[in-house]
């Protein structure tokens, strides 16, 4: 290899999706520089060694598969600490069936939170959807369904989800 020192690798701590953009991009130049940049279990073995405080306990709890692969390790970590959504974004934006009120103290332009329920033609069973590393799944338990704000934002309606993690009072 080069002669030059290898790129730093900061602990991950789990504060932020800027501080996970970095640590991401960090272990990937680490990797280029190693020469493991296509070895993916190389690559989760080594971040392994920098995740601290709750990222350690978030890592912790990853299924096994996970925590071995860094290309599943990668997906992980976005979907816990996800980028903030530009405008360039695709989001729902519905037509408000009338205007919207101009009287600020409406409650009905205060922000409402619920779940995203599924109605499915053919069943009687009620399905929620629920997030995983990956793909979105049914589930019938409510507790699991992913959950929603429902926001009016500048005469249209905005749905986002809502970080909801239960974790451990220090």
């Amino acid at each position: 290899m080069s002669t030059s020192s290898a790129p730093p690798v900061e602990r991950f701590k789990g504060t932020s999706w800027e501080e996970c953009n970095e640590f991401i991009l960090a272990i990937r130049a680490r990797a280029f520089w190693e020469g493991k940049q296509r070895d993916p279990a190389w690559m989760a073995d080594f971040a392994a060694n920098y995740f601290w405080q709750k990222a350690m306990s978030w890592h912790c709890r990853l299924p096994q598969d996970v925590r071995q692969d860094w290309l599943q390790l990668e997906m992980a970590l976005v979907d816990r600490w996800p980028p903030l959504e530009d405008d360039d974004d695709a989001r729902i934006k519905p037509t408000p069936a009338a205007a919207p009120s101009l009287d600020r103290s409406s409650k009905a332009d205060l922000p409402r939170q619920g779940i995203l329920k599924l109605v499915l033609d053919e069943s009687k069973t009620i399905y929620y959807l629920k997030l995983g590393f990956t793909h979105c799944f049914l589930t019938t338990n409510q507790d699991e369904a992913i959950r929603v704000r429902c926001d009016p934002v500048f005469g249209t309606i905005l749905l986002e989800k809502i970080k909801f993690f239960l974790e451990p009072i220090d």
